[in-house]
């Protein structure tokens, strides 16, 4: 599993109800960036096309961050409060919202 789908998947669990997730194995760089943030919650966002770009919203006490995966072998361009991010293939972008 490329990393972008765990996020993916602590994302969907988290929306739904879950206080705790269990990775299976360790999924590197990504899982560690999103631990940093110290995430407290996660907050409800949705993309067009979940299955090619999942957008991922995090808190934490003074912050927030959006997290944009391209599930793709291609590059995707998503635009967000009128602004346009472009990720390369399977790339996983953490913004600082706040």
């Amino acid at each position: 599993m490329e990393p972008g789908w765990a996020l993916a998947s602590i994302k969907y669990l988290s929306e739904g109800g879950a206080g705790y997730v269990t990775m299976p194995e360790p999924f590197g760089v990504e899982l560690q960036k999103l631990l940093s943030l110290n995430p407290e919650r996660v907050i409800a966002s949705s993309c067009n096309e979940p299955m090619i770009i999942t957008s991922f919203v995090i808190e934490s006490t003074d912050q927030r961050h959006l997290i944009l995966i391209n599930h793709t072998s291609s590059k995707k361009s998503v635009t967000v409060s009128e602004k346009l991010y472009t990720l390369t293939e399977y790339e996983v972008k953490f913004i600082q919202l706040k």
